[in-house]
């Protein structure tokens, strides 16, 4: 991922901003019609991904090249056209209406903007599965047995991905990114911003430190907390590890294990309530079960997960005869107990779903809530530059998850 600078580095996080408020006020206020939401969500988000990560390793690192800034403007184009067209659009017969020569081109360019932005920001065995579906659909007359069918001609494979209301690139799993997914990347952005992120490590300090292999158990405390605000393996093991794996290898753990605890525990995360991997709201989505019913069904199991893996690493520290963290060196319960009051955001956003908000009202209640408990300490208030880094850094976090749902 690129380190912008410069004016780049102002003009894409303005764009990314612009797109986290747009999300924050939809959350609150209500979404627009599907079509709308889903073609200025990934507008938004697409050409983030163009402009953040090089196309190779030779690519410039703290700016776009000039092809990047052309991908860029392409994928933008091909959102604007659903936008300036939708009423149209959403009146039209899928299979039967026909598809326009310029729906062909902009289709049939976007479906190669999100396979490249695939490729470069998640895997290119990602945008390599989705290019041998593509090919299959166009092929699969020719190909004997089992794998046999009429398949679809051009234009029609560019309606299904492209035109298509609840399939295809703007189809549902891209509505479950732009009406759920973000608002929840930003909660968890702004309660790193707010100090919530920091609370959480010196509480698992406090709780853990005094135990035998106690850098390793409060890796393991520590990413069972963070899990709870963030669903991301990435970010949990990112969070967490700067602090933890070098409190584990001063304790004795040897580099090579103390990175694996912190994976394994940063692993967890995407199944601790209430905030999870990316997977759960599809499974509420394709199932019709609620949100709050599969945080509360997942709650054992995350807990069984996590208390495994601190008898694990209890009896590595009895293995290795592995001590505490020295008392002098853990903080103090004062200074985290007078932080206590950043719980609330985890019983409140539990609570809401519980009365029936949608996920998407729980989240947006708890952000402007976690906002405003910020401002009880002088250290965390959420200043503008805060509330920037927040809002910017959610928006590039987003944008990887919108375009793995984009092209699945």
């Amino acid at each position: 991922m690129r380190t912008l600078e410069g004016w780049v580095y102002w003009a894409a996080g303005l764009y990314a901003a612009a797109a986290a408020l747009f999300h924050l006020y939809t959350a609150g206020y209500g979404t627009l019609e599907p079509r709308l939401q889903r073609s200025v969500h990934l507008l938004f988000l697409v050409p983030l991904v163009f402009i953040t990560f090089p196309f190779n390793a030779r690519s410039p690192r703290t700016r776009p090249s000039l092809f990047d800034w052309l991908w860029a403007t392409l994928s933008a184009v091909a959102s604007l056209y659903l936008i300036w067209d939708a009423e149209r659009l959403n009146h039209r017969w899928e299979g039967a209406s026909p598809v326009l020569p310029v729906e062909v081109v902009i289709g049939s360019v976007m479906v190669l903007l999100v396979i490249e932005a695939c490729r470069r920001s998640l895997s290119p065995w990602m945008a390599a599965t989705i290019s041998v579906s593509l090919v299959y659909l166009g092929t699969s007359q020719w190909i004997p047995g089992l794998f046999n069918f009429k398949g679809y001609s051009f234009p029609r494979m560019v309606e299904f991905v492209y035109l298509a209301g609840d399939e295809g690139m703007y189809g549902f799993l891209t509505g479950i990114s732009s009406n759920i997914l973000f608002i929840y990347v930003l909660f968890a952005a702004v309660m790193m911003k707010a100090g919530v992120g920091e609370f959480v490590i010196d509480l698992a300090v406090r709780l853990a430190g005094w135990a035998r292999g106690g850098p390793a158990k409060i890796a393991v405390i520590a990413s069972a907390l963070f899990g709870t605000i963030s669903g991301s393996t990435v970010a949990n093991v990112y969070a967490t590890g700067s602090f933890t794996i070098p409190l584990m290898k001063k304790g004795g753990y040897p580099a090579k294990n103390a990175a694996a605890i912190d994976a394994i525990a940063g692993t967890g995360g995407q199944i601790m309530p209430p905030v999870m991997g990316a997977g759960v709201f599809i499974m509420s989505e394709v199932t019709g079960i609620s949100y709050f019913e599969i945080i509360k069904a997942a709650a054992i199991p995350a807990i069984l997960y996590y208390v495994g893996l601190l008898a694990m690493v209890h009896f590595l520290a009895l293995r290795y005869g592995m001590r505490p963290v020295p008392r002098a060196e853990l903080p103090s319960w004062t200074p985290v107990l007078r932080r206590g009051y950043f719980v609330i955001p985890f019983g409140l956003i539990v609570y809401l779903l519980a009365q029936g908000y949608s996920p998407t009202g729980a989240a947006f209640y708890t952000i402007v809530v976690t906002f405003a408990l910020s401002f009880l300490d002088r250290r965390t208030w959420m200043t503008p530059r805060r509330c920037w880094e927040a809002l910017t850094e959610a928006s590039f976090s987003a944008a990887t998850i919108a375009v793995a749902l984009a092209g699945s």
